[in-house]
């Protein structure tokens, strides 16, 4: 949502992004905190100014464990990752990427232009929950039944070397 706001600001976005993207800011997540707790989530913090890469290093430094992130399961709005390419990089992203770089592997195979996604500061980017993974399928379900989006992005492994992996 940063990239974008970006790019609403320097009036690059389309009225259909700026719309998508406004009404995913002002989704409230009262309802999905609500349904992890009964889900036991292990741990959830909602992705706002230091962006996916940096809450899920606090996450994970928190707990001695690795988060595995699969670049290509992200959920991307509409004309982020063009917008990015053209430079709507907000200046908190070259911050976030500077912090998290010595704890985070990015893998070569990660597609490029998915990259200053990563670290992009969000307005309010949803929430980042680990759920046990013997839970998610009905998580996922009752998610889907409230009405509400979910994209599995990775999983929680072991603590074994840097606390964030993205493939």
């Amino acid at each position: 949502t940063g990239i974008i706001a970006t790019g609403i600001k320097r009036e690059r976005t389309s009225a259909e992004t700026a719309g998508i993207t406004i009404m995913s800011m002002a989704s409230l997540n009262a309802k999905a905190a609500e349904l992890m707790v009964q889900f036991g989530a292990h741990a959830a913090t909602d992705i706002t100014g230091f962006g996916l890469l940096g809450h899920a290093y606090e996450m994970a430094s928190g707990s001695g464990v690795t988060v595995k992130i699969v670049a290509a399961s992200l959920p991307v709005l509409p004309q982020a990752i063009e917008l990015a390419h053209e430079g709507m990089i907000p200046g908190g992203a070259t911050d976030n990427r500077e912090f998290v770089k010595p704890f985070v592997h990015i893998a070569d195979s990660v597609e490029k232009r998915l990259e200053p996604l990563l670290f992009d500061p969000q307005t309010s980017g949803g929430l980042l929950i680990a759920i046990p993974h013997d839970k998610a399928t009905a998580f996922e379900a009752a998610l889907a039944a409230a009405g509400l989006p979910s994209n599995p992005v990775g999983e929680v492994q072991p603590g074994a070397g840097l606390p964030i992996l993205v493939v």
